[in-house]
């Protein structure tokens, strides 16, 4: 029932980390709570999906938002960088 943990602190995973590769940056690792910064850089989008389920007379509604983020405090974060 626990969290998986580095070094004590809790571990989050994401998609859109690149692959283990020469170069990569797969992992973060800091206080984002101090110097981490998401804005929203639009207006949310809502498309209806009538095809999707449209035989069992059921509409889906797909929302999207655009958003951005910022690192501001650089020395609270710091990544891994993947050598060749």
């Amino acid at each position: 029932g626990e969290p998986e943990r580095l070094l004590g602190y809790p571990v989050y995973t994401s998609a859109y980390v690149p692959n283990i590769a020469a170069g990569a940056i797969p992992l973060l690792f800091g206080d984002f709570s101090a110097g981490f910064f998401i804005g929203e850089r639009g207006d949310m989008v809502f498309q209806p999906l009538y095809e999707l389920n449209a035989l069992r007379d059921v509409t889906t509604i797909l929302g999207k938002m655009r958003v951005d983020a910022v690192v501001a405090d650089t020395a609270a974060i710091r990544g891994l960088k993947v050598k060749a």
